[in-house]
């Protein structure tokens, strides 16, 4: 199986405690979709992140713990941001990955993956979204 991560969290200092996280919007979302349906997928949620690099770390980890990162091999990742938050992403995730593993990757593919824009505007209303 492929493991599909959704990673993001609730920064109360923002938003009241009890919303869904952005990882939990995320994944609700993408289940109403075709691909929702992919028995090849292993679905996973990152909720505690709240910054571009403690998302970095926790997914990193969260896929070395499930096997999904070994040291000293290739990563391959696809990470869904926005055109504009593409630097700073695969900056933050290199670091991130020598934090977590312990060495500078000799060898990373990022490959980012930008959202349909109408995705993400929805997604971005749901977030935003309080009584």
């Amino acid at each position: 199986m492929r493991p599909l991560l959704f990673s993001g969290g609730l920064d109360t200092t923002y938003f009241p405690a009890g919303l869904p996280s952005e990882a939990d919007i995320m994944k609700a979302t993408f289940l109403t979709t075709s691909a929702g349906a992919d028995a090849n997928l292993k679905l996973m949620t990152e909720t505690l992140s709240t910054s571009t690099r403690t998302n970095a770390v926790n997914t990193l980890r969260l896929l070395l713990d499930q096997d999904y990162v070994q040291a000293n091999a290739t990563l391959h990742l696809d990470i869904m941001t926005s055109a504009f938050h593409q630097r700073r992403v695969l900056w933050t995730f290199l670091r991130a990955y020598q934090e977590v593993i312990g060495n500078v990757a000799t060898q990373i593919s990022v490959r980012m993956v930008a959202p349909v824009e109408a995705d993400a505007c929805k997604l971005q209303q749901l977030h935003y979204w309080r009584e």
